[in-house]
């Protein structure tokens, strides 16, 4: 859910600085990163969920281990403890095995949402910055301002098909 946004944000960076809109961005890029590490907390969680599980399917191991060693009188108490120590290891290293493989996924996970937005090309920054103050002088310095489309085709994402194709105006001044 976090990352259409700040892209979406990226592809339109020079237009948000221009605006001078910048704070309003990073104000709502920090809730979509609020919203977005819930998700996080919600996998920390399983943890805890998972090993409480598997904690009890320990205990009906160790249980079950115990009740056969009593009901099978031909075991020695030797024979008895290597058994429950091999059911209790057992289950320690399959917790462990657990808890490694939900770290490994949340890490995989943040390594895709880093090599992201690692293909996304870096901004490149204006000579000076253009403020609405300075486009304001320039539109009032020069003798007739007036702005003129030729042939204009406009796509609101690069890989989408054109919503505008052709389009030729001029606009007056005054």
């Amino acid at each position: 859910p976090g990352p259409p946004a700040p892209a979406g944000t990226m592809e339109g960076l020079a237009t948000v600085r221009a605006l001078g809109l910048e704070r309003a961005f990073e104000k709502r890029f920090a809730r979509c990163a609020e919203g977005n590490s819930t998700l996080f907390w919600h996998s920390l969680m399983l943890i805890p969920w998972m090993i409480s599980r598997f904690d009890g399917l320990g205990s009906v191991c160790v249980f079950a281990t115990a009740v056969s060693l009593a009901l099978v009188r031909s075991n020695s108490a030797l024979s008895g403890g290597v058994a429950l120590t091999f059911i209790v290891n057992w289950i320690c290293k399959l917790q462990w095995a657990v808890r490694q493989s939900i770290e490994a996924e949340q890490y995989l996970t943040s390594v895709e949402r880093c090599e992201h937005f690692e293909r996304i090309g870096q901004e490149l920054e204006p000579e000076r910055p253009v403020g609405a103050d300075a486009l304001l002088s320039a539109a009032e310095a020069s003798e007739a301002p007036a702005i003129e489309f030729r042939s204009v085709s406009v796509r609101y994402r690069p890989r989408l098909p054109v919503v505008v194709a052709g389009l030729s105006f001029a606009v007056k001044p005054g």
